[in-house]
């Protein structure tokens, strides 16, 4: 897994797929809450975004019980980008917790060896409006997350 400084939005190929860390937090309207970071830009670049990754949440939700970590809302092809989400916190509110982001990247972990040809981009997670540092989360995401995983920072 490189940690890269680059723009997380630069096109990762095809096929390719930007994952952004984001909570668990259901509005009323059914969106998921993303008002902050890569979560707010994927939102303000992608027109309704929010609403398909609360309706992927409910749907994960409908088959199991607790977090989601990962989730593909978007899947890549071989002409678009794919979309996916990596949970971070419980609620919007409250700093990312270490142990969410083990088994987010667990679950992406997964997901990218299983689709080892897909070269997927993602923020560095928990950082920011996390609270946590990079020294925290580093050792965490570099045991877990395989190659074919881009962490970008500025």
């Amino acid at each position: 897994m490189p940690v890269i400084k680059q723009e997380l939005w630069s096109m990762p190929g095809f096929p390719g797929m930007i994952a952004v860390s984001t909570n668990h937090s259901i509005s009323k309207s059914g969106a998921l809450v993303m008002g902050r970071g890569a979560a707010l830009q994927a939102k303000q670049r992608i027109p309704g975004i929010d609403l398909e990754c609360g309706e992927a949440i409910r749907s994960f939700q409908q088959r199991c019980d607790g977090p989601y970590g990962f989730l593909v809302v978007r899947p890549p092809t071989d002409s678009k980008i794919g979309f996916g989400i990596f949970q971070v916190k419980y609620h919007w509110a409250e700093a990312a917790a270490l142990e969410l982001i083990w088994y987010s990247a667990e679950g992406l972990a997964k997901w990218a060896k299983d689709h080892s040809d897909c070269a997927i981009r993602m923020n560095f997670p928990g950082i920011g409006n996390g609270h946590l540092s990079r020294q925290e989360v580093l050792p965490i995401i570099q045991d877990v997350l395989p190659q074919n995983v881009a962490v970008c920072h500025r």
